[in-house]
């Protein structure tokens, strides 16, 4: 039985999945139904069930097999033991972060006298959120700041504030998963739009604005989640010249910007009146550090501002004053300026490995986009992957929609560092893609 909680539908049924086989309910080699038999069953589209599929044999709970079909593997520890996981978009480069005697003492003295603070955050929380967003090329006043516990509340919480259940939200057609989830979970109608290697392609938005009368759209224009681009400043132009046409309201998620030392102007700068600029410090400075901050046209923020209020009150002031502290002392310059050094060094390291393969990468992205030949399954590389140590994201796991998706591959070449251990992971990798493309198995 499915769950109802919320989660794309493709994710309940992986998540489904793992409670059958962990309650017995399937056992190890249990033959599951082919897609077409599931969707029929379920009364959905084959492609959710294969990114159902896809999502499940990432977590080593099912395999493929040529001409038999997909399995119940023989137990959860066949894929115990070391694992390099390239699947997760992390940056591994804070792992010396010193928040200093002076620092320590501050949070000491926060915990023991803070009261309850404004939904919107403190003055000095949003000052520093502030002079942190002006760094993207965005000035904007600490009065349009809001302090949320990270990018993912972020998002989930303008999308509540500006869109009510059935309505529709334009996005890019291969995008963030937790972004997916957040549209889910709302129950909003999503609208993929095509891209290329600059990004939405403009013609796409223009049509799809006038067929659905959508008012929002969000993207991830610099390092593009999952394709690794970033977006050019004529096509941001482009963009904003449409949206500002149609009155759009842009969701600009804009986590990766500081691996950049100058990027494109943001949607932020070049339509003010209508962009929620979403940014955050997860991958800045540590995933363990949840804050975010939302920068939103003065029509917009009191919305959000509710939104955030009914849902959690305030943000941790904790949390918001070590990122303060961090940013004051020149603690993140060190820490941004590491990451970068690591993301450079990783991505020189992946183009080695798979040179054109890669595409449009960007030498900068935290994450590589490796596409596929004719005949290559991305669910079937990134199983075969995790059968040799390696985790890996496939291209089923981020898209929109029932209108197909390309076979690839997304490699988060940031999660372990420029080290060893990556070469020897994205050396597994390159060895699968070695064989022929007709000798290795598709899920069918």
């Amino acid at each position: 039985m499915l769950r109802q909680s919320g989660v794309p539908l493709y994710r309940s049924i992986a998540d489904s999945l793992t409670d059958d086989i962990e309650r017995g309910v399937l056992t190890a080699g249990s033959r599951l139904p082919t897609h077409r038999d599931l969707a029929r069953r379920l009364g959905i589209t084959t492609l959710t069930v294969s990114r159902a599929y896809a999502e499940a044999a990432r977590s080593g709970l099912i395999d493929a097999e040529v001409g038999r079909g997909t399995f119940v593997r023989t137990a959860r520890t066949a894929v115990a033991g070391s694992l390099t996981d390239l699947s997760r978009n992390v940056i591994a480069a804070n792992d010396d972060i010193d928040l200093a005697p002076a620092g320590r003492a501050a949070i000491e003295r926060l915990l023991r006298t803070t009261q309850y603070g404004p939904a919107a955050g403190s003055a000095r929380h949003r000052a520093a959120g502030a002079a942190w967003i002006a760094r993207s090329g965005a000035a904007v006043a600490p009065e349009s700041v809001l302090v949320t516990p990270g990018a993912q509340f972020s998002i989930y919480t303008i999308l509540a504030a500006l869109l009510a259940p059935g309505e529709t939200l334009l996005c890019d057609a291969l995008t963030y998963p937790g972004f997916q989830a957040a549209a889910s979970g709302l129950r909003l109608s999503l609208e993929p739009l095509p891209l290329d290697d600059d990004g939405i392609e403009p013609r796409a938005l223009q049509k799809a604005c006038i067929a659905t009368g959508a008012k929002v759209l969000y993207t991830v224009p610099t390092f593009q989640n999952p394709t690794a681009t970033v977006m050019s400043a004529e096509r941001r132009r482009a963009i904003a010249a449409i949206a500002k046409r149609h009155g759009l309201t842009i969701i600009e998620d804009d986590a990766y910007n500081f691996l950049l030392e100058s990027q494109p102007a943001p949607f932020a700068s070049l339509l003010p009146d209508q962009v929620c600029y979403v940014s955050s410090t997860s991958k800045s400075v540590s995933p363990s550090l949840r804050v975010g901050f939302i920068a939103a046209p003065d029509a917009l923020l009191p919305r959000i501002e509710n939104a955030i209020a009914a849902s959690i009150s305030f943000a941790s002031t904790v949390a918001a004053e070590i990122f303060t502290i961090l940013f004051e002392s020149g603690e993140i310059d060190r820490v941004v300026a590491r990451k970068r050094e690591l993301t450079g060094k990783a991505q020189r390291m992946a183009r080695r490995h798979f040179g054109d393969a890669l595409g449009a990468t960007h030498a900068q992205s935290p994450h590589a986009w490796l596409r596929l030949g004719e005949g290559w399954s991305g669910q079937e590389l990134a199983r075969r992957a995790h059968d040799r140590g390696v985790a890996v994201a496939p291209s089923a796991l981020f898209a929109v929609g029932d209108r197909g998706f390309p076979e690839a591959v997304r490699i988060s070449v940031g999660a372990v560092g420029a080290t060893a251990e990556l070469d020897d992971a994205l050396r597994v990798i390159a060895g699968l893609l070695v064989a022929p493309a007709a000798s290795m198995p598709s899920i069918v």
